[in-house]
């Protein structure tokens, strides 16, 4: 069966079954058509292979948190595809795909410039070269941790490679780091202290202080979680100053 006829068959299966389950959900025929077409349906797929010939220690790898696909959502060029097997390769800035439908497994790099958003483990990431306003510093793909009108946080996940010998082999292992990205009035900051954090907002620099002191232990075991609250926290100000409220 050559490729058109091929095509050909799968719209025809496709508007029959329409026919016939015209009360499910619109995302559950997306779904069932993607099932059916494969890999002719979805042009994300028209990535270069992905190679990870890394012989590393025990416990290290590329990737975000876990070596393993697991199902997300990629928005690509405009179009949303969901249950994905998907897993960030955080060393290269790479998403990676794991096609459906194939009697072989062949892990593709998805075309980082066509890829709006994914969501991975709850979370979400943007590419902000697509940023209208974005900054030299910017590439790829941010989690997107705290989003208002007026600031959002954006948080990059990377790691860093080294080599060592380990019982007379060559073994890679990674780093892992993380920069803090502030959006405010259409301008990206990278927060690496408290001082970067006063220098943006100098008039509210008291309250930043005092925050930092009642959250010193959060700060230090859960710096995430410490910087979401401190936005956020920063964001309440803000506005109410805006809505001329004093605290």
């Amino acid at each position: 069966m050559n490729y058109k006829t091929t095509v050909l068959t799968v719209i025809y299966l496709f508007f029959f079954n329409l026919t016939s389950y015209s009360q499910i959900k619109k995302d559950t025929l997306y779904n069932w058509f993607d099932t059916q077409t494969g890999l002719v349906s979805l042009p994300l797929y028209n990535g270069s292979i992905h190679l990870n010939y890394d012989k590393t220690s025990e416990n290290h790898h590329r990737y975000w948190i876990l070596n393993e696909f697991q199902t997300g959502t990629v928005n690509y060029d405009n179009q949303v595809f969901n249950n994905l097997s998907i897993k960030y390769d955080i060393l290269e800035d790479e998403l990676i795909l794991m096609p459906q439908n194939q009697d072989y497994k062949i892990a593709i790099n998805t075309k980082k410039d066509l890829i709006l958003y994914f969501i991975l483990n709850q979370t979400k990431f943007v590419n902000l070269d697509h940023h209208k306003n974005k900054n030299s510093f910017l590439k790829g793909f941010y989690a997107e941790h705290f989003t208002s009108p007026k600031l959002s946080l954006y948080i990059k996940h990377y790691k860093k490679k080294r080599d060592l010998i380990k019982n007379d082999r060559i073994l890679r292992e990674y780093d892992y780091y993380q920069n803090f990205i502030l959006e405010f009035k259409d301008n990206f900051f990278i927060i690496h202290s408290k001082k970067d954090v006063i220098r943006i907002f100098p008039d509210i620099k008291e309250k930043i202080n005092a925050f930092y002191t009642s959250n010193t232990n959060l700060e230090k075991n859960n710096k995430i979680r410490f910087m979401e609250q401190l936005i956020q926290y920063i964001n309440s100000i803000t506005t109410k100053s805006l809505n001329g409220i004093n605290e």
